[in-house]
């Protein structure tokens, strides 16, 4: 089985690609596959948060729903350089280490209503096109 060729990312690729599926670029247009691809990154994101692995660094994404969550100290969540298409939520989630944003591109509003974070929130280098709240 081939491997993404992100760094540190051993997930499987994603048909004749050289990414897994959280690393492949965004379908240009309306390309036939578009949705099969929207779906895919979808339903992956959500299964590595169900998880608890909220290591996102470098994906294209296009939407994060963290909330009502325990993460725990294990666990970082890492955004780092990722390109999240629409919205970030962390509303009412227990957060025991740090969250990471830096140099991410978010094109909607990033939420942390009723969140609890005991680590750091780094946003050093990221861009909104929406609101933090």
């Amino acid at each position: 089985m081939a491997t993404c060729r992100h760094d540190e990312c051993s997930e499987a690729v994603c048909g004749d690609f050289a990414w897994c599926i959280l690393h492949l670029d965004f379908p240009k247009g309306d390309a036939p596959e578009s949705t099969r691809i929207r779906d895919e990154k979808q339903l992956k994101t959500k299964e590595k948060i169900k998880a608890g692995d909220l290591n996102f660094e470098g994906t294209n994404i296009y939407d994060v729903d963290a909330s009502d969550v325990s993460i725990p100290v294990q666990n970082n969540a890492i955004f780092k350089n990722a390109t999240i298409k629409w919205r970030v939520r962390f509303e009412k989630t227990k957060i025991e280490t740090s969250v990471w944003f830096g140099g991410a591109q978010i094109g909607g509003d990033v939420r942390f209503e009723g969140a609890k974070v005991r680590g750091m929130l780094c946003l050093k280098g990221r861009r909104f096109v929406g609101r933090l709240i």
